[in-house]
């Protein structure tokens, strides 16, 4: 859904940041209100919408995550969250500084360093709150492709179709009122929110016999976009060459 359409407010439900006015959250068969709190959260791994580091080193951030954490497993928790290649190059690698709020990297590698803090405790539960935002779609793909390795129950929570189109179950909200639930292909069908936000159309001209061109549009997500591409080219540049919900 779009901003203000009610995500954050729902997920946030699931850990007991607050509780529901009317019906029941369940986790692990237990009724939020009935679980310690502490007891309730130790399950989860949450990556909010703005990333948040402490003035320390990356060791340390991601120590917050688990404060026994080997450098095993924080080395791996960057590898899934696609931080592993910007730490290494770094000059003190795992105790390299990082300011107060990360002011010093990029808004993209905060956010990835923030997810490796959520997933080297290695939750039983994942809760991905807009967290991608600042990513390219190429990223964000291989983002989830890291997160599914984990088999952990995942929640995420995105403006971006193609954020979530792998989800065994996706939620649409708008303006605060469910409008869609289902998998990526039946929304695509039934949706109109979720496709207004999905999907783009690829113009293609194809040259053949002399002068002759065959011109074709296609509907497309933006990571079937990047994927025909095949290409380093990010999706923010890929998207200057398409027209986005044109659907007349």
């Amino acid at each position: 859904g779009g901003t203000g359409a009610g995500k954050s407010t729902l997920v946030n439900l699931i850990p007991g940041f607050y509780y529901t006015s009317s019906g029941n959250v369940f986790v692990d068969g237990k009724n939020t209100v009935e679980w310690d709190s502490e007891n309730l959260r130790r399950k989860f791994g949450i990556v909010p919408q703005k990333p948040s580091l402490f003035a320390g080193t990356v060791r340390s951030n991601l120590l917050v995550g688990k404060e026994n954490a080997s450098d095993e497993e924080m080395w791996k928790a960057l590898e899934l969250a696609c931080a592993k290649d910007f730490v290494e190059n770094k000059e003190k690698k795992l105790d390299e500084k990082v300011l107060q709020g990360g002011k010093n990297f990029s808004g993209g590698q905060r956010q990835r360093l923030t997810i490796a803090r959520a997933l080297v405790k290695r939750p039983s539960i994942l809760i991905l709150d807009d967290s991608s935002s600042a990513l390219d779609y190429a990223t964000d793909a291989e983002l989830r492709k890291g997160i599914k390795q984990l088999q952990t129950t995942t929640f995420i929570v995105s403006q971006r179709a193609s954020s979530v189109r792998d989800a065994d179950k996706i939620i649409v909200l708008d303006e605060g009122k469910v409008v869609g639930i289902g998998t990526h292909a039946q929304l695509m069908e039934s949706c109109e929110v979720y496709f207004a936000d999905g999907e783009y159309w690829l113009y293609t001209s194809t040259k053949v016999k002399g002068s002759t061109n065959i011109t074709t549009w296609e509907r497309k997500t933006m990571e079937e976009i990047v994927d025909l591409f095949q290409t380093t080219i990010l999706g923010e540049k890929v998207s200057e060459h398409i027209a986005p919900n044109m659907l007349n």
